[in-house]
């Protein structure tokens, strides 16, 4: 029996490895959510829309510019971010935040309470937020 070059086997373990059918995906950790979750909220807390837009797909960017739109009228200056709620089916999670600001053309404290939709893509192997006007609600 003649013994392989190891170039040949080292190949083909690589080959065996690299193909194995999208059983060594990326899957989802909660910990790569609160990360993606907290950058967004930092980035709506400071008005950085392009940053803001990169947590949203291509399909949700509209509706997240009308979103940022509620966003113009307000200074924010802190905000909650509440427990983040993983789905059992551990693509999605929901959670909540409170932004604390005040209107610049009145001087009135507000509150805006968000409730997020997050969901992970397994084409782009990250977490995405589910953009809506809708989860939007503002106190004064």
């Amino acid at each position: 029996m003649k013994a392989l070059p190891f170039a040949l086997v080292s190949t083909a373990l690589i080959c065996l490895l690299g193909c194995g059918g999208g059983s060594f995906l990326h899957q989802p950790t909660a910990d790569e959510l609160v990360w993606n979750q907290r950058q967004y909220t930092v980035n709506m807390r400071w008005g950085n829309k392009v940053k803001v837009l990169s947590f949203v797909s291509r399909e949700d960017r509209p509706t997240m510019i009308e979103l940022l739109k509620r966003f113009e009228e307000y200074e924010i200056t802190d905000y909650e971010i509440g427990i983040v709620d993983m789905n059992p089916d551990g693509i999605s999670a929901d959670v909540l935040v409170i932004y604390r600001g005040y209107s610049e053309k009145n001087l009135y404290e507000i509150e805006m309470i968000e409730d997020q939709e997050w969901y992970w893509s397994e084409e782009k192997e990250n977490w995405y937020l589910r953009p809506s006007v809708e989860s939007l609600s503002i106190q004064k």
